[in-house]
């Protein structure tokens, strides 16, 4: 089993060893994306107005005490600096960043003679604290970033490590703004994820719930292997962008289709965008009688290129509580399609979270609700071994994110993260009062029993019971119709206080 990790902490800096790279962008435990700047007021010793722009000797964080100066440059697009961030750097006594960007000021702004200039790793805080210790001695310090230093970089990381220094940063556009400006396209319902130092199928996950996302790549993730992990979770999407070298004389703009993304050679630090086709999820529980896709790739120059406009009779479908002979059974037994559809209505399933199916059989439950909620992180517990196997099989086939715990419960509950929502179909009372202690206060749970006397016991433990029961019609020889009465089911559920 691959537990989840959790988030990874963010680099000390927005930007990669590479050109194109402006913004990093990192999304909480819950998968919901975050954004911090720690603006703190700027210490202004004139007005604006009469404020000398040629020394910089007024400006906040050019000599104050604890001050640390955040500039924010675009590409290679020094005009992208406000004009008090140059003059910040034109007065500063030490300017810090990758080599990329001191490399670039060195030839393009007149630095101070003795300017001390000090390459950072943008993947490691090493290197900070000696900055730190020059702006707390009272040198003028300035730190290079790429795009927005407060939009998930390196001002994230000053703010968490030297929470006693001032900040005052200059920031210029994040790389997503400008990808997403490029392709004419609004960002502000949009899902930022960056696939920096953390696995890609995390990344993948998150995305997948969404109907609108910008992915920030990088050489171990790149947009190739997202559009690869994309396609294995059975992703649509109406339009996919690939914007790289944003701001320089190398940057292109493609726009292409999934497959296009999947097979394409884009330079591994790039903005990928991509927007769901009928407002639907990238992934989820869909049905797609019309094949319908993303436009062919074409290179373009700042366009917004194509998209494809589907027809409501074409558009994807969603849909749960699907038969029970769509799901193999040659591992378990199978939760009938109308129990599970007011099983998944019962637990108010979260766009983000954790979710356990516990005694999963087939695992019909879990891998519906992996595809309902595509961001949800799924784990089908099952013990016995030929269950499993056909829980995996059938989750891959449907493109469906669960992870398969292979254990008695309760005792594998102890490698798993607590879950938000749990669904009990099998294991009897003492391994749903044992999931039950694992759940997140504020949680809910669901179980089914066929025995009245269980039931009823689940009931009284979280509060709320209820009994299905289901006919199917059969047609009689001479046209009319019969009512063939199923065994009723009970659904015991609730809210989990804690």
């Amino acid at each position: 089993m691959e537990p989840v990790s959790p988030p990874t902490p963010e680099p000390p800096s927005s930007v990669g060893p590479g050109p194109g790279v402006t913004s990093r962008s990192s999304v909480d435990a819950n998968g919901s994306s975050r954004s911090l700047r720690r603006h703190v007021r700027p210490k202004v010793v004139r007005s604006p107005d009469n404020m000398d722009d040629t020394d910089g000797s007024s400006l906040p964080g050019a000599g104050d005490t604890g001050t640390v100066t955040v500039v924010g440059i675009i590409g290679t697009a020094m005009e992208t600096v406000e004009h008090r961030g140059i003059a910040a750097i034109e007065s500063a006594g030490l300017v810090a960043g990758s080599k990329r960007l001191l490399d670039l000021v060195a030839a393009k702004v007149v630095l101070p003679a003795d300017a001390e200039l000090t390459t950072l790793d943008p993947l490691s805080p090493a290197g900070l604290d000696n900055v730190a210790a020059a702006a707390r001695f009272g040198r003028a310090t300035v730190i290079l970033a790429s795009g927005d230093p407060g939009f998930f970089g390196i001002g994230r990381t000053i703010a968490r490590l030297f929470p006693d220094l001032e900040l005052v940063v200059y920031p210029a556009a994040s790389s997503v703004a400008v990808a997403c400006g490029r392709l004419g396209i609004p960002w502000d319902d949009a899902l930022v994820v960056s696939a920096h130092g953390r696995p890609l199928d995390e990344a993948v996950r998150l995305v997948a719930g969404a109907r609108k996302a910008a992915v920030l790549t990088s050489p171990e993730n790149s947009p190739a292997r997202l559009g690869q992990a994309l396609a294995a979770r059975g992703a649509r999407a109406s339009r996919v962008g690939v914007c790289s070298d944003l701001c320089t004389r190398d940057e292109e703009i493609v726009t292409t289709s999934l497959d296009g993304l999947a097979s394409g050679d884009f330079p591994p630090y790039s903005v990928v965008v991509l927007e769901s086709i009928g407002g639907a999820p990238l992934c989820g529980l869909l049905q797609d009688p019309g094949g319908a896709g993303g436009s062919p790739g074409t290179t373009l120059s700042g366009t917004s290129g194509n998209r494809t406009t589907v027809r409501a009779s074409d558009a994807p479908r969603i849909s749960f509580g699907l038969p029970g002979a769509q799901y193999r059974r040659g591992g378990g037994p199978v939760t009938k399609g109308e129990v599970r559809a007011v099983v998944l209505a019962k637990l108010e399933l979260p766009a983000y979270g954790v979710f356990w199916d516990v005694g999963a059989g087939t695992g019909s439950v879990a891998i519906e609700a992996a595809l309902l909620c595509p961001a949800l992180a799924v784990f089908a517990v099952e013990q016995d071994s030929a269950a499993a196997n056909e829980i995996r099989s059938e989750a891959w086939s449907r493109g469906a994110a669960v992870t398969v715990a292979e254990g008695a419960a309760p005792a594998t509950f102890a490698d798993l993260p607590r879950p938000d929502r749990i669904f009990v179909g099998g294991g009897g009372l003492e391994v749903l009062s044992a999931a039950l202690k694992k759940v997140v206060p504020g949680g809910r749970a669901v179980a089914t029993y066929a025995s009245v006397d269980r039931a009823a016991e689940a009931g009284r433990m979280l509060g709320e019971m209820i009994q299905v029961s289901v006919s199917s019609a059969a047609a009689l020889p001479d046209g009319t119709w019969r009512l063939v009465p199923k065994n009723p089911v009970f659904i015991a559920f609730g809210e989990v206080t804690g």
